[in-house]
C-alpha cells in the first residue's frame, strides 16, 4: 500500500470515529449489508465464482443531517487453464464517505467523496482473476455506483434522493453526478458519470422487503459503450 493510500485509510478511520461517536450517542445508527453472488468464466479462468459484500453505515448527527459510509470488496475464484494464472483475487473497493443534508420532506442531498484504495493489479498472473473481481463487482451490484469499484480512481459524488412512503409501498428516486480523476499514470483521463435509479419496494412482512431497482449509468466522456442499464430484483431483511 502506497503512502497516499495509507494516509487515506487512516483519515477515513479517524473521520468515521469522530462522526460515528456522535451518531452512536443518539442511539440510532443503521447498518446494512448487501451480499451479491455471481458465476462466470473466460478462456483463461474457467467457472469463476464471485462474492461481493457491500457494507453501508449511516447515522444522523442532527435533525437535518448525518454521515454515511459505503465500503465493499469482491472475491473472485476460478479454475485457471494455465498454472501460471492466479486462481483467486481479492479486490478492495473504494470507501465512499458522505454527508446527508435534508432539503425538504423526503428530499436529501448527500455530497461525498471516495478514498482511492482499490488498486489494479500490475501482475500478469493476477490479470484474469483481478478483472473479474473489479469489473464483476459493478455487475453484481446492478451496475450502480461504479466509483465504489473502479481501481486507481478518486471520485467526488453528488447525489440527490427523493423517498416517499405509501404503506406498504416505498418509492425511491436517485439522481447522481460524479467526477472521477485517475490516481495512477495507467489511466490519464478523467470522467464524468451521470446515474439515475428508481427503486420500488414492498414490505412483505414485519422485517422482509421485496423490491426491484432500475439503474441507468451514462458516462459522456467515454467513447465506447458509455451507457449501461440494469433491472435488479431484491430480497431484503
Amino acid at each position: 500500500m502506497t503512502r497516499l493510500r495509507r494516509l487515506a485509510l487512516f483519515a477515513s478511520i479517524a473521520w468515521i470515529a469522530v462522526f460515528a461517536s456522535r451518531a452512536w450517542g443518539r442511539g440510532d445508527p443503521r447498518i446494512g449489508l448487501d451480499v451479491a453472488f455471481g458465476i462466470s468464466g473466460s478462456t483463461e479462468l474457467r467457472t469463476v465464482l464471485m462474492a461481493s459484500p457491500l457494507l453501508t453505515l449511516s447515522a444522523p448527527t442532527s435533525a437535518e443531517g448525518g454521515f454515511a459510509l459505503k465500503w465493499g470488496f469482491t472475491v473472485a475464484s476460478g479454475d485457471p487453464v494455465d498454472p501460471f494464472f492466479a486462481a483467486t483475487y481479492v479486490a478492495m473497493g473504494n470507501p465512499l464517505l458522505s454527508w446527508a443534508i435534508r432539503i425538504d420532506e423526503g428530499l436529501v442531498f448527500t455530497p461525498g467523496f471516495t478514498l482511492p484504495l482499490a488498486r489494479a493489479s500490475r501482475l500478469e498472473a493476477d490479470r484474469p482473476a483481478a478483472g473479474f473481481a473489479h469489473e464483476g463487482a459493478r455487475g453484481l451490484h446492478g451496475g450502480a455506483d461504479p466509483w465504489l469499484w473502479l481501481p486507481d480512481e478518486f471520485a467526488i459524488v453528488l447525489p440527490v434522493t427523493w423517498v416517499r412512503w405509501f404503506d406498504p409501498l416505498l418509492i425511491e428516486a436517485h439522481v447522481k453526478f460524479a467526477f472521477l480523476a485517475p490516481t495512477s499514470k495507467a489511466d490519464a483521463d478523467s470522467d464524468f458519470v451521470f446515474e439515475g435509479q428508481v427503486r420500488v419496494a414492498v414490505r412483505a412482512a414485519e422485517a422482509f422487503w421485496v423490491a426491484v431497482t432500475g439503474t441507468g449509468v451514462y458516462t459522456p466522456t467515454d467513447t465506447i459503450d458509455n451507457f449501461q442499464a440494469s433491472l435488479a430484483p431484491e430480497l431484503r431483511y
